[in-house]
């Protein structure tokens, strides 16, 4: 529990958590984000996949509240990331 409030207070004060402090921590990403991985692996699964994933509109977003190491998600998670 400490950890999760140490990483609240760097996220409300606009800091980036760094990759260890984020999985140390539930990461809605993880259960929320649909698909994880970098962006051009991601555009060719959502190519390859279209009967599942449907045409999408958007692309890949890069994911929000740490330093990811440039890892995408197809869902834009714009709150709650942490927690």
């Amino acid at each position: 529990m400490v950890e999760l409030e140490k990483a609240w207070a760097v996220e409300r004060k606009g800091g980036k958590l760094s990759l260890a402090a984020l999985l140390r921590c539930r990461v809605r990403y993880l259960t929320d984000g649909a698909v994880i991985g970098g962006k051009a692996w991601m555009e060719d699964r959502l190519r390859g996949n279209a009967a599942t994933f449907g045409r999408r509109k958007t692309p890949p977003r890069p994911m929000r509240g740490g330093v990811w190491g440039g890892l995408c998600s197809l869902r834009d998670l714009k709150k709650d990331v942490i927690g």
